[in-house]
């Protein structure tokens, strides 16, 4: 069984699986494509939209498989609709590495669409939505 806990980044664990997902990130994403980084998650926000952004989201190894991620998908779902959040938006990448993460999310109502935000839309990446209203 698994419990999801809200954090601030001050947990050392929280703070080694994010740097565990940067450095994965930096194999898997090509130059200039990452737009994160441990700042960025300590002060979250919601886009002047009203849109909550899912910025960064990862399954420790140990756990693939065994529905942490979809407990933490969930869990952000969740938050959103209980904090009138209209609308979750986040951006992905292609290939292998995102197979899993993409179909997580579509599974979940997530729709492809535009860019939003500062970001750009490239070969590389998918934006995808989902409204919670």
């Amino acid at each position: 069984m698994f419990n999801v806990i809200e954090d601030d980044l001050a947990n050392t664990q929280s703070r080694d699986l994010v740097a565990f997902h940067l450095a994965g990130m930096n194999e898997s994403v090509p130059p200039g494509a990452i737009f994160l980084s441990l700042s960025d998650l300590e002060h979250p926000e919601i886009l002047p939209d009203g849109t909550g952004e899912i910025k960064s989201m990862r399954t420790h190894p140990d756990l693939s498989g065994h529905g942490a991620g979809t407990l933490i998908l969930r869990t952000i779902i969740d938050a959103g609709k209980k904090r009138d959040i209209p609308r979750l938006s986040l951006e992905t990448g292609s290939g292998s590495a995102f197979e899993a993460a993409f179909a997580l999310y579509t599974k979940y109502g997530f729709k492809k669409g535009p860019a939003y935000s500062t970001y750009e839309q490239t070969d590389f990446n998918h934006f995808l939505h989902l409204d919670l209203r």
